[in-house]
């Protein structure tokens, strides 16, 4: 079982619509971000950050994953 903690990585971003689906062997993470420029993911053992821009505005948030 996985748990998660989700945080806006600094006040001059918004917080993308993020949907995540988790199996016994596997977890899905789906970030809606539209015509998304200069993205940027950062997977970690113990989290996830994903970061990008869209329509001129910068969106970012990170996920603490702990078990």
């Amino acid at each position: 079982m996985c748990f998660f903690i989700i945080g806006i990585v600094d006040n001059m971003s918004k917080h993308p619509n993020v949907k995540w689906a988790q199996r016994k062997d596997r977890v899905f993470v789906e970030v809606q971000l539209r015509d998304g420029k200069n993205e940027r993911v950062e997977l970690k053992e113990t989290s996830l950050g994903v970061e990008g821009n869209s329509d001129g505005i910068h969106y970012a948030f990170n996920v603490e994953l702990f078990a």
